[in-house]
């Protein structure tokens, strides 16, 4: 079993600035939106935090001096969208996305032991789009991506940290090409640069007389070539066919192999139909 959630932010109003939000009970949010030089382009920002760290920080303030007094753990969430597009003329676009998020969770002890986690993600792209003719444009982006999570425990004076990190900056350029109402063809290529932070370790007494840190790091080059075609046989029928060759080097050892596809998809009637897939 598997699924893939696609999901697609939507463009700026090019026509007036709007600001849309909400406040809840654990969490708020913000939108601000709006055209790019006269319409030419638009813009959208959006962002939400949680703030149930607030809630529990109160009761831990008013229970601190109790005998039996066990904190609550701190937890929230805060994440960060944005979108521009720009045309450039009748055949070229721009369009940039990002986004950011983290999540944030701490516990602290009456005995003078914390302990803090963090984890997120960094995104950001920018995409150009170029029409060649109503029948064949090309989608060519760059972008990276940074996923990290940081570990840190204190007891009195002394810290000890413990780190992670995936970062990928990769560059891909996809044609696609309608010849008739029957076919749909597709070619590419893709170049991505793996760094792989497996640790990161900090740790120090506070008094500068116990203090060291480490970082493991690997690197890695994954790149790709790929075509297919998506053929409507019959109303029913569907076929598609495709093969891709990756490769993926990292120091002295590389890998490289030739991956074939092919789907059909059969349908019995409007609401149901067969597929078979191969890869």
């Amino acid at each position: 079993l598997s699924s893939v959630v696609d999901v697609k932010l939507r463009e700026g109003d090019r026509q007036h600035y709007v600001a849309t939000g909400g406040i809840g009970l654990i969490s708020s949010r913000l939108t601000y939106e709006g055209p790019i030089n006269k319409g030419k382009g638009s813009f959208i920002v959006s962002g939400r935090r949680t703030y149930f760290d607030i809630f529990t920080r109160a009761i831990n303030k008013r229970n601190e001096k109790k005998e039996d007094y066990s904190p609550i753990p701190d937890y929230y969430f805060y994440d960060f969208n944005a979108k521009a597009n720009y045309t450039l003329g009748a055949k070229d676009q721009l369009f940039f996305t990002s986004y950011l998020g983290r999540d944030v969770f701490g516990f602290s002890s009456a005995g003078g032991f914390n302990f803090n986690f963090s984890w997120g993600n960094t995104i950001g792209t920018l995409r150009w789009n170029h029409v060649f003719s109503p029948k064949l444009f090309v989608n060519t982006s760059v972008s990276v991506s940074d996923y990290k999570y940081n570990l840190t425990n204190r007891l009195d004076q002394f810290t000890f940290g413990l780190g992670s990190h995936i970062t990928d900056f990769t560059g891909r350029t996809d044609f696609e090409y309608t010849p008739d109402d029957r076919h749909i063809l597709k070619v590419g290529a893709m170049l991505t640069q793996h760094q792989f932070g497996v640790g990161r370790l900090d740790a120090n007494s506070g008094d500068g007389r116990i203090n060291f840190g480490s970082d493991i790091n690997y690197y890695g080059i994954e790149g790709a070539l790929y075509a297919s075609d998506n053929y409507k046989a019959t109303d029913k029928l569907q076929l598609e066919g495709g093969l891709r060759l990756s490769g993926f080097r990292s120091g002295s050892d590389q890998y490289a192999g030739l991956e074939p596809r092919a789907s059909a998809r059969y349908s019995l009637n409007d609401r149901t139909s067969l597929k078979l897939n191969y890869a």
